[in-house]
């Protein structure tokens, strides 16, 4: 099995910051075959598919659909593959492909769900300090990877500054409570179908 290389950082990529507003994001889902993903009453996803727990909300990894296909979802890595690429990233550096069995394998009982940018990005998210009531705004960033380009992550604005900057306990905490509010409003926006889609146009990310 090859691994997309088109997924890779290249030395002609740049930092993503044009508008994604009508692209999408995709996150994959470790889930046995019998297992449903949506709520049969409800038919919106379950919540502890969106994010595992709560806090993980701070930093929630997704890819951006298009050269990041559906398929590829079911990359997953070895312990000494995660060692090697599961870091950030600059986006342009050259970085070894990937060797099946070695560093990835094919995990078959996975599926996924999609959101709309535009239905995160620059969003505020309500969340409760005691009796206060405080606001969060999500920003969806470009965060390669030396495994995935097109990694992208949730970041949070506070009133206490930016979420990742907080002091460790003090953002566990605040992450928790965005989280609560963040992952029911995602479970409204999310579908687990591959909406239509175009690629990114090419300029957005190459340096010429």
């Amino acid at each position: 099995m090859d691994y997309p290389i088109e997924i890779l950082p290249n030395i002609d990529y740049k930092i993503i910051d044009c508008d994604l507003s009508n692209y999408f994001l995709i996150r994959h889902i470790d889930i046995s075959p019998e297992e449903n993903i949506l709520d049969p009453e409800t038919n919106i996803i379950y919540k502890k598919y969106i994010c595992p727990q709560s806090d993980h909300i701070e930093d929630l990894s997704t890819s951006l659909l298009g050269v990041f296909k559906r398929g590829y979802i079911h990359i997953a890595f070895t312990q000494e593959g995660s060692t090697k690429f599961f870091q950030y990233c600059e986006p342009n550096i050259i970085v070894d492909i990937p060797v099946y069995e070695t560093d990835f394998f094919n995990k078959e009982n996975r599926k996924f769900w999609c959101v709309l940018i535009n239905n995160l990005n620059n969003k505020e998210f309500k969340y409760n300090v005691g009796p206060d009531e405080l606001t969060a705004i999500c920003s969806v960033i470009h965060t390669p990877t030396k495994w995935n380009y097109w990694h992208f992550s949730l970041k949070w604005s506070t009133t206490a500054g930016p979420l990742e900057g907080l002091e460790d306990k003090k953002r566990k905490s605040i992450a928790k409570k965005i989280g609560h509010s963040a992952i029911v409003a995602i479970c409204q926006f999310a579908i687990v179908e591959i909406p239509q889609h175009t690629n990114l146009d090419e300029q957005c990310y190459r340096i010429n």
